[in-house]
């Protein structure tokens, strides 16, 4: 990470995975010239994936999410022909209040 007094750049390597990001777009070119000056690199433009994280980008904002991932999980365990079920969990309900007697049977869930 390079702060100054007028722009952040962020460098994210692992292994052969490069992410370079800031908010100056004149400090990200050069350090992408620098870099290119002295290795083979190829620049796959706007962020798309980056390890598992899928990564989508508007006006609205920045968008990140693991969809392949969790699909990937479910091809791995042969789950991908299941049903989808909703669950009866509500937010904010608690499943004890304290005594002995649970609110609600947790082993259904």
């Amino acid at each position: 990470m390079l702060r100054t007094h007028d722009s952040l750049l962020i460098l994210v390597l692992y292994v052969d995975d490069l992410l370079i990001t800031g908010n100056s777009t004149s400090a990200i070119a050069t350090v992408k010239r620098a870099l290119h000056d002295r290795f083979l690199i190829m620049d796959m433009g706007p962020l798309h994936l980056f390890l598992g994280l899928e990564i989508s980008q508007d006006a609205t904002g920045i968008k990140l999410s693991q969809a392949k991932y969790a699909y990937d999980l479910l091809e791995r365990f042969r789950m991908t022909d299941y049903k989808l079920a909703p669950t009866s969990f509500l937010s904010g309900v608690c499943l004890e209040d304290g005594g002995d007697t649970p609110l609600v049977d947790n082993t259904l869930y």
